[in-house]
C-alpha cells in the first residue's frame, strides 16, 4: 500500500535547477528565469536554498514535499 498522496512532487535535497525544471516539466531556463526576477543567478547545475525552490513551487500551484538525501 502506499502512504502517499497523490499528485505530489517529491522534491530531493539539495534541490538542483535542471531537476526542479523537469519535476516541474518546465525548461530550465524558465526556472533560471524566474530566480532571476528574484535576483538569484545561476546555472542550470546550481543548488538552490529550500525557500527559494519552496516560493517556485507554490507560484506553479503544485503540491510538493521534501525528502532527505
Amino acid at each position: 500500500m502506499n502512504d502517499r498522496e497523490p499528485n505530489v512532487l517529491l522534491i530531493q535535497q539539495p534541490v538542483v535547477i535542471k531537476v526542479l525544471a523537469t519535476q516541474l516539466g518546465l525548461r530550465p531556463p524558465q526556472i533560471m528565469k524566474e530566480l532571476m526576477d528574484h535576483g538569484i543567478f545561476a546555472n542550470i547545475h546550481a543548488a538552490i536554498p529550500r525557500a527559494v525552490a519552496e516560493s517556485i513551487l507554490k507560484a506553479h500551484g503544485v503540491r510538493y514535499s521534501f525528502i532527505a538525501d
